[in-house]
């Protein structure tokens, strides 16, 4: 697997043509095309950019239940953008005549080459993948000097990243206990941190705590220290969870009836239920649920990854709380 400092290289190489720019409304010229411009500078918006610009904008009204822009009028504006160029310039005339402080507010436009690709407000930053990186490594080196990156997931956008920091061989065979990262860079998610359980045997993970976001892009190293002693005892707490994983297997659980919810609740493809199944290895106890349901995490659609795992980590600590 990637060492930690290869990681951070390849974080950094992706910011090669990242900018971040802070701009208020009244200083930019809004595109027909739906894009923006700054001088002779001009940004398309992906679609996410988009519906923040517009989320921004009515968020800049003191009174929100003024000035609305449902998700379906920006999504008119999107498929129409000279009709949302209407707007723009209408609602800024507004402001201008009315409430022209409103417009002195800044927000952070992520940029890459041509393209933008958030619209941060000043209350909700999101940090660098390369930066967090950065930031990290302190904090998980005073964790155990000894970590390791065991699996990482790293795109344009987004870092997930899961290190081990210690191993127990127990009854129920031999598990690696860790944490589990998530970082946004574009505002769809804040950052991410709780400790997670992993099985050796298949590559299984479940997150265990509950999962500690952190906010601020300006205070992220602070934060990060903060919650260094909770972080600590959550991995030590997490260890009484992995020794007595053997005792799931004699809890009992409407097996069938448990799987028909989760394929209704997030509507899976019998591919993803059959996924379950497969994970649970014939076994209908809870040990078995909790393992199918890992195992179809690795195999769900991304977005349903992490909600796999956290229900994994749910049902293991709510079955231990009582047995130890």
């Amino acid at each position: 697997m990637i060492a930690y400092q290869e990681l951070i290289a390849l974080s950094h190489a992706s910011d090669v043509n990242k900018k971040d720019v802070w701009y208020n409304f009244k200083d930019l010229d809004y595109l027909s095309s739906g894009g923006i411009k700054d001088g002779a500078d001009k940004y398309l918006m992906t679609e996410h950019a988009f519906k923040q610009f517009w989320h921004r904008l009515k968020d800049s009204t003191e009174n929100k239940k003024l000035v609305v822009f449902s998700n379906s009028v920006i999504r008119h504006f999107w498929e129409e953008p000279e009709i949302g160029n209407y707007a723009f310039y209408h609602h800024i005339e507004l402001e201008r005549q009315n409430n022209p402080e409103r417009l002195e507010k800044p927000f952070l436009f992520r940029l890459n080459d041509s393209d933008c690709r958030a619209v941060l407000s000043d209350q909700y930053g999101s940090i660098l993948n390369s930066e967090l990186l950065e930031a990290l490594q302190t904090t998980l080196l005073q964790l155990s000097p000894t970590f390791r990156i065991v699996r990482y997931e790293l795109d344009f956008d987004s870092l997930t990243l899961y290190t081990l920091h210690k191993e127990l061989n127990v009854e129920d065979g031999e598990y690696g206990l860790g944490l589990y990262i998530y970082n946004d860079e574009i505002g769809r998610h804040s950052l991410k941190v709780a400790t997670v359980i992993k099985r050796r045997a298949c590559d299984n993970s479940c997150i265990l705590t509950n999962v500690k976001t952190l906010y601020h892009r300006n205070r992220i190293v602070d934060r990060l220290n903060a919650i260094l002693p909770d972080v600590s005892e959550s991995l030590r707490s997490a260890e009484k969870y992995i020794t007595n994983m053997h005792l799931l297997r004699g809890v009992k659980v409407e097996f069938t009836k448990e799987i028909e919810e989760l394929t209704k609740r997030f509507q899976l493809s019998e591919e993803e239920t059959y996924r379950i199944h497969m994970g649970s290895e014939n076994d209908t106890s809870m040990w078995g649920l909790v393992n199918g349901i890992n195992y179809a995490a690795k195999y769900v659609r991304p977005d349903l990854r992490e909600q796999f795992e956290v229900i994994a980590g749910n049902l293991v600590m709510k079955a231990l709380y009582n047995l130890v």
